[in-house]
């Protein structure tokens, strides 16, 4: 047989030819590997390039909005200061022109008793304390006065000597009196001096009665003259300080208008308080904080953003607002139809004897309506003054005819709002042909402050604001104040009528008197006549050495007060010494603080009322005003030009109290924390007629005894070292996160010192950094949270709604 071998299959596996199954696996594996490699990159880059697309856009949203809340957080300020000057006015009206008033001996049961004593020329002024609380404080007769005070129906007089410079002398009788009769309508007569009959003593022929009647006619002149002159002064005072008031309200009005027409603006014209456009801040903000691959794929021209009262919003529906103010519904202007004022007139009524000097007439006064007598007053002014021209009467006739306001009131249901939309295609490194679009969408809103209260205690969202005047008073936010329309008042408005159109505000949430409250005029008169108060710090106030040790009681003298202290007032408002507030012009190449001064402060500084419906920033001047509005930064004037505001442009002013003049003991940053430091200082240590050693703790418990009670926010416990963000919001050291208190490393404002001195602690809203701030706070909202149903924001029972300008849903269509 043939040698044959079997030959072996060259597929028959042995363990010596196994190897190179793995690398075939491995080789095979690595394509699927690699892909979801690749995916699992493509997916996170782009997870984080969305989520920096995102978060850069939230960024932009909140710095628009944050410009916002800054102009809202300077509006309300100003506003407050417009209620600032309406509480001066009144306070000028209410105290200063009745604290001299006396009443007319008239004897009975209906004798109205008053703060003031003048029993004759050789008594001095006295107090009566009682005059609050007798049982003669109201009229008790029939007819209009009924029931009726002058508390509640004040009529200006300041025809009394308590001035240092009244023209009748330390000794002379006031003609500030009046009884119950005044209130309805009647005069009251001043008999002139009858003269001698002929008496003979030895001095030739009627020679003592020559003397007698020539001293007689010498007073009766001056009888008539005093009378003339305490109606003209009356008027002349009464005039500067309405003119006072509508030139600051017309002032800080226009200020607020140019603010909301900024505020208004689309990117183009909308610049925050810098002089920078706000959409420059915006788009920085988004591309400085965007990724390598975000911010060059990011075409800057498709950046969209909405200011949401701006005609960039497509549902603005009347929402913005322009210079003029015409045809919106941003805000509304709180507008009196009438303000009513009550003035004592003296007439002489009588006659001169034919080529006699001789007086053989009387003088009439009375209490004039100025509402329904002005040109009854103006008659007796010129009758009185027929050798010298008629004065001031033509001015203060215009005054109460002319716009008085109480500011603004802002529309609930426009919603002050920013938005901002981006859109990036960043290259993904596995993906180097196809591109993903990433969109982002971005919404911020201010909350948290407000402008000022609303003048009526609801807004329906359907109700524009001229259809909101109803005149009722029971459905004021603030109930003292005057009707805003006064159509519902009779033909011949009664007495209690006239008194709803009378100047007054409230102290407090649910003050039914305001400064008609007997105790808190009391307080006020026995301050300024009995000079019971003591002066304020050096600090804040010009350091007087008139005071009488050990009480240190403010001294009449020749400093308190003077009709000369409201000089000022009145000027123009470019004059470098125009000031709104009182200054002693003894020497006018060197004012000085007027001791008045600090009265008016106390009166028109935050109370209650004011903190609950304002946001009051306590320290103003270096938070706003010397780096922003100052109009020495041309911030200002630029905003205005912009927007083409005619000129003269409008011009902030810091708070009341600020003087340009340089006043010695005024300091050159006053704000409302001053206001409060002056509170303290006159009020706290003086005695008071109510019987209590501290009337602000007896009675004046509405003004806040501190700057931090202007504080509505909250913030981290401590901001000035790195522990103090881990503690927020839980409790640290015993403390939770403050909220209306300032827990600063130096408590400056216990001292109503600026935070903005201390190197070490920055310029913030409210001079708080480590507790609480006021104004208003920015939040990232959703489009719900804009869009949605709003609740009761126009207050009770006007929830279930949607704002007018909500967000369209084109700003939503990215291309």
């Amino acid at each position: 047989m043939p040698n044959t071998k079997v030959r072996k299959n060259f597929f028959t596996l042995t363990r010596k030819n196994q190897s190179g199954q793995v690398a075939i696996f491995v080789a095979l594996i690595f394509q699927i590997v690699f892909i979801f490699f690749a995916l699992l990159i493509n997916v996170g880059l782009l997870v984080h390039h969305k989520i920096n697309l995102q978060q850069s856009t939230d960024l932009a949203a909140y710095y628009g909005a944050m410009k916002q809340a800054e102009i809202l957080n300077v509006i309300s300020h100003v506003n407050f200061q417009i209620r600032q000057a309406w509480k001066l006015l009144t306070w000028r009206y209410r105290i200063l022109g009745t604290f001299g008033m006396d009443m007319v001996n008239s004897g009975g049961s209906n004798q109205l008793q008053f703060p003031m004593r003048i029993s004759n020329t050789n008594t001095p002024i006295s107090y009566n304390p009682n005059s609050y609380q007798g049982p003669n404080s109201v009229c008790t007769t029939t007819g209009s006065a009924n029931g009726m005070s002058f508390s509640q129906v004040p009529a200006f007089c300041i025809a009394h000597n308590a001035y240092t410079d009244w023209p009748g002398g330390t000794g002379f009788e006031t003609y500030c009196k009046a009884d119950c009769g005044h209130l309805q309508n009647a005069s009251t007569t001043i008999p002139s001096i009858a003269t001698t009959g002929g008496i003979s003593v030895g001095l030739g022929t009627n020679g003592v009665a020559q003397a007698v009647n020539t001293a007689i006619n010498i007073t009766n002149q001056n009888l008539r003259e005093l009378c003339t002159e305490s109606t003209v002064i009356g008027i002349s005072v009464l005039s500067r300080f309405i003119a006072s008031y509508s030139t600051e309200m017309a002032n800080k009005e226009n200020a607020i208008k140019l603010l909301l027409t900024n505020l208004s603006s689309p990117r183009n014209l909308f610049y925050d308080l810098n002089k920078k456009l706000v959409f420059t801040g915006v788009k920085n903000t988004l591309e400085n904080n965007l990724t390598e691959a975000n911010k060059s794929s990011l075409n800057t021209s498709s950046i969209e953003v909405m200011n949401g009262v701006s005609t960039e919003n497509s549902n603005v529906n009347k929402c913005n607002y322009d210079y003029s103010g015409s045809d919106s519904e941003l805000v509304s202007n709180i507008v009196f139809q009438f303000i009513q004022f009550f003035q004592l007139a003296c007439e002489f009524t009588g006659t001169l004897a034919a080529g006699s000097s001789q007086n053989a007439g009387t003088s009439n006064y009375k209490f004039v309506s100025i509402y329904n007598s002005t040109n009854d007053l103006h008659q007796i002014i010129r009758n009185e003054l027929a050798r010298r021209p008629a004065i001031q009467i033509d001015a203060i006739k215009n005054a109460i005819y002319s716009k008085m306001s109480l500011g603004f009131e802002k529309n609930p249901w426009c919603n002050v709002y920013y938005g901002v939309r981006a859109s990036t295609e960043p290259k993904i490194p596995f993906l180097p042909i196809s591109k993903i679009k990433l969109n982002a969408v971005a919404f911020a809103k201010p909350f948290g402050g407000a402008i000022g209260p609303l003048f009526y205690n609801n807004w329906k969202s359907d109700v524009a604001a001229a259809n909101r005047n109803s005149g009722l008073e029971s459905e004021q936010t603030d109930k003292n104040l005057p009707l805003r329309q006064i159509g519902a008042l009779a033909a011949n408005p009664t007495l209690a009528e006239f008194s709803k159109i009378l100047p007054n505000f409230s102290n407090f949430v649910g003050d039914t008197k305001g400064l008609a409250d007997v105790r808190y005029i009391a307080v006020y008169h026995d301050m300024l006549l009995s000079r019971n108060i003591t002066r304020s710090d050096p600090a804040l106030s010009d350091n007087k050495t008139s005071d009488v040790s050990p009480n240190r009681r403010f001294s009449k003298g020749s400093n308190w007060p003077k009709f000369s202290d409201w000089n000022n007032i009145a000027v123009d408002m470019s004059d470098p010494n125009y000031d709104p507030l009182p200054l002693d012009f003894s020497n006018p190449s060197s004012l000085k603080n007027s001791f008045i001064r600090d009265l008016e402060i106390s009166a028109i500084a935050p109370n209650q009322f004011d903190l609950t419906y304002y946001s009051i920033d306590s320290d103003f001047y270096h938070n706003y005003y010397e780096k922003k509005l100052d109009d020495t930064t041309g911030a200002v004037s630029a905003m205005a030009a912009a927007h083409g505001v005619p000129s003269p442009y409008p011009v902030f002013r810091p708070d009341f109290g600020f003087s340009r003049s340089n006043i010695q003991g005024i300091p050159t940053d006053f704000s409302v924390r001053h206001q409060l430091g002056i509170v303290e200082k006159i009020f706290r240590p003086a005695q008071s007629v109510l019987g209590s050693d501290v009337p602000l703790d007896l009675y004046f418990t509405f003004i806040p005894k501190s700057p931090a009670s202007l504080l509505t926010g909250w913030t981290f416990v401590n901001l000035t070292n790195a522990a103090g963000y881990s503690t927020f919001p839980a409790v640290a050291t015993g403390t939770t996160m403050p909220f209306g208190n300032c827990k600063d490393a130096q408590d400056v404002n216990s001292n109503y010192e600026s935070i903005a001195k201390n190197p070490a602690l920055p310029p913030a809203p409210g001079n708080c950094v480590t507790g609480g701030r006021t104004g208003y706070s920015v939040k990232i909202v959703s489009q719900e949270a804009i869009n949605g149903s709003q609740g009761d924001i126009g207050g009770p029972g006007t929830g279930g709604r949607s704002i007018r300008n909500p967000i369209p849903a084109s700003f939503f269509n990215f291309q």
